[in-house]
């Protein structure tokens, strides 16, 4: 589903939780402002939370927690990675994909006779 050409970008926002160093913050909200006007401009609002994941294997990873509202809707989302740039990406890529996902489910559901 394309955005429409005359929608603004959403307003985001990223919080860091402890174990970040707060040096990535500027940094990462300009990524998730460009990632949310390239692939998520439909939106109303993006907010990502980075925190250190507690994992043995990636004791460095960070773990990044998204929430897009779109009206009365929230969509959530998960990713980790290296970076925060990277995490972005990830969580970016995984809300436009649930988001394009939810749509079919309701559209099936009406077709099913299981809504209306």
């Amino acid at each position: 589903m394309p955005p429409p050409q005359d929608v603004d970008a959403p307003a985001v926002q990223v919080l860091l939780r402890p174990g970040v160093e707060p040096g990535c913050l500027g940094s990462a909200l300009e990524h998730l402002r460009a990632r949310a006007a390239l692939s998520l401009s439909w939106a109303d609002r993006i907010e990502v939370r980075l925190a250190r994941g507690a994992h043995p294997a990636m004791p460095t990873a960070l773990l990044a927690d998204a929430s897009l509202h779109l009206g009365a809707h929230v969509i959530r989302a998960s990713g980790i990675a290296a970076d925060p740039h990277e995490a972005i990406d990830r969580v970016c890529e995984r809300l436009a994909a649930k988001f394009d996902v939810v749509p079919r489910q309701r559209d099936r559901a009406f077709a099913d006779g299981e809504v209306g």
